[in-house]
Parts: structure tokens; sequence; C-alpha cells
């Protein structure tokens, strides 16, 4: 299953309106399904672009990557990351501490009313912008937390579904280094065509690992097509077993396991 949200609107604070609403507004989103059972699994946020006839799809040049963890129940989703991670949005790197989106589905996965939209950042860790938020009184002075409230629209992407991108070559993933390296041979993976992304998931927990996929993602290209994707670590461990989706805008086009 496949969303696309947009018509983002985010009056709290009450400065927010004033200050970026034109440029909420404009954002698209797509939110694919990547894995899970009936009722809980992970799912992938990437960022999207109108085309000439107003469809949306993928930017494939987006920074605005993040693993979201989904849950269903009695026809009520939620998704979210609540393990901090950084996003480009409107070419700013915003330092999320919490990401959340809530609604009520009917049967063809429409949200039955707008989707409740909430996030949090720490002044402080927000580039450049930070000091400004503070001084505006918009963190809290306790804590310096940024609350925002929102909502969005939340519609079936397409047909509601995505279907595989056809083949995509031989593709092997490693461990190299400090890195999560997929290397693709015989790659039909046109350059500037997809979003090309790995995504990493705790193979015993079944939660996505957040790290930093729309910032620090490299694609090696050679002849105009994609011949590896690789994502570093900066340090931080792996799980001890972890499945690795080699993602093609949302779709998991390759899987693959590594342990520890």
């Amino acid at each position: 299953t496949t969303w696309e949200m947009a018509r983002l609107a985010l009056p709290v604070p009450t400065m927010l309106p004033s200050y970026n609403q034109i440029g909420f507004d404009s954002l698209h989103y797509v939110i694919g399904v990547v894995e899970g059972s009936d009722d809980h699994g992970v799912a992938w946020m990437a960022g999207g672009l109108l085309d000439d006839a107003g469809r949306v799809n993928v930017d494939p040049a987006t920074k605005a990557l993040m693993p979201l963890e989904w849950s269903y129940r009695d026809g009520l989703l939620t998704l979210r990351n609540e393990d901090g991670l950084r996003v480009e949005v409107m070419n700013a790197v915003i330092p999320f501490r919490t990401f959340r989106v809530a609604t009520a589905l009917d049967d063809t996965a429409t949200a039955v009313d707008e989707a409740s939209l909430s996030g949090s950042t720490t002044c402080a860790k927000v580039p450049f912008y930070g000091p400004f938020l503070q001084t505006l009184g918009l963190c809290n002075p306790q804590t310096d937390v940024l609350s925002v409230v929102g909502a969005a629209k939340l519609r079936p992407f397409g047909e509601g579904a995505v279907r595989a991108p056809g083949p995509i070559g031989t593709v092997t993933v490693a461990r190299e280094g400090d890195a999560v390296v997929a290397r693709v041979s015989g790659s039909t993976l046109l350059d500037g065509a997809h979003a090309v992304a790995l995504l990493l998931v705790d193979a015993e927990t079944g939660r996505p690992v957040t790290r930093d996929y729309g910032l620090d993602t490299t694609r090696g290209v050679e002849a105009g097509k994609i011949t590896s994707v690789k994502l570093p670590l900066a340090g931080k461990p792996l799980p001890k077993t972890t499945r690795v989706h080699l993602l093609v805008d949302t779709y998991p086009a390759a899987t693959f396991t590594l342990s520890e």
C-alpha cells in the first residue's frame, strides 16, 4: 500500500502559518509500506515532486527520506518515528525528535478525514534557525523543545500500490568498513529516474533502524546508470541481525540479511 501526503497545514505554534504556510502547502510526500504483518511493520517516506500533468512522483533528488513504523488496527493507522532523525525540508535540515501521522482509513485505504500530524525538535539543534526560534518564544523555556501540530491530506498514491520497477540487475549487499553498500551489476536503474536508497531494519524487533538516510546516502553511477548505493553508519552499531532493503522510490526491489 502506498499513499500520497499533501496539503500540509501546521497551525500550532500559532506563528507558524504566517511564517511559512505557503511553503508547507507546496510539499508532497509518498509513503509506502515496505514490510510487516497484518497490524505492524515498516514504511518509507520520500519527498515528492509534481510533474507537468500535476501528478506526484517521488523526487529522484530528494533528501527527505525517512523510515516510519506503522501500526493498523480497527481501521486506525499510525505512522511514527520516535528515535530522532534529520530530514531536509525546504533546504533546511530539521532534526526531528519525534514525527507522527495518524488517521482513520476507509475500505480504499483513503483517510476518512484529514490525517493528524505532530512532531517535535530541540531548538538548539536546529541549524541556523534555532536561535531565531528561541528568540521568537516558540521553544519551551525549560526543555527547549518546539512541538508542532497540524494536518494533511492522505490519499492513495496512483492506484494505491506500487509495483516492482522491473529487472534491476544483480544486487549484492555487504558491510564495507563503516558503511553498508549495495552493488548492482548489469544495472538498469537510470541515474535521476528514481530515488534509490538503502533501508535498515532490526530483524529481531521488526523496527526500522533510524539513520540520516536522505542526507548521508551516496550513489555510484557509471554510463548514466546506478551501480552502487552507500549508507555510512557514522560509527553507530548495527543490530545483531539486520534486514537491508534496496528501495527504488518506496518499493523494496531487493532484500538481504546481514549478521554481525
